[in-house]
């Protein structure tokens, strides 16, 4: 196989400078030669060809934020860590930068109250001071509070929060009329399953057929004496 001599990139955000091919901005890379020792003290050299272009094909949150993309690979971090309402407004980032829903791919299941923490503290109060319903100086108290409050807290996994963190039981809330209703997750567990992997095999996993153990177990007596389609 030959080396090619020169590579012609198509550049997402090209400039006017560069030449116009087919419509596209083209920008042509030449083969480049680097000097290039095989060992520390550099007594063995050798001459390398190539061309010396790294592909971005991923970047922080943060860093596409204002961004608009065609598609998104995004990872908004493992289910059974415990939200925090940065982790939310890096996830808001990732999950709001592209065009169609559909050309968005999460790559691992994330926590269920990440989007349910409330409001982001300072564009809350931000809007409280511009409104007049905070001072300056109790906003700056509140923020001190928040962010020792965030220094204190452990964001890994095993802690207490995995039992007892909400999550809504389905068939509570088609009793409430759509309206959601939320328990503690150790109503969806058995006694004595309360590791991550239980969690996630035994609650998490079911998404929307999730029934907390009361509605389980009403459902279970009705099967018994009413013939009732088995998936419900």
């Amino acid at each position: 196989m030959e080396r090619p001599l020169k590579l012609f990139i198509e550049v997402a955000t090209a400039s006017k400078e560069l030449p116009l091919i087919d419509g596209t901005r083209i920008y042509t890379l030449s083969i480049q030669v680097r000097m290039w020792s095989l060992d520390d003290s550099g007594n063995i050299k050798i001459v390398r060809y190539g061309f010396p272009i790294v592909p971005d094909f991923g970047r922080t949150a943060h860093a596409y934020c204002g961004t608009t993309l065609n598609a998104c690979l995004g990872d908004l971090l493992e289910w059974d860590r415990k939200p925090s309402h940065d982790g939310a407004l890096r996830g808001y980032i990732i999950k709001s930068r592209i065009r169609d829903a559909s050309k968005l791919l999460v790559t691992r299941p994330y926590s269920p109250d990440l989007f349910a923490q409330g409001e982001q503290p300072g564009p809350h109060m931000l809007l409280k001071v511009l409104l007049k319903q905070m001072t300056v100086a109790e906003a700056k108290a509140e923020w001190k509070r928040i962010e020792k409050k965030k220094s204190q807290g452990d964001e890994r996994t095993d802690g207490p929060w995995l039992v007892s963190m909400e999550i809504p039981c389905r068939r509570c809330t088609d009793r409430n009329e759509g309206i959601e209703v939320k328990k503690p997750r150790a109503m969806f567990l058995a006694i004595g399953k309360k590791t991550p992997s239980d969690i996630w095999n035994d609650t998490l996993q079911k998404g929307q057929d999730l029934c907390c153990l009361n509605c389980c177990s009403e459902m279970w007596e009705k099967k018994r004496t009413v013939p009732i389609v088995g998936c419900d």
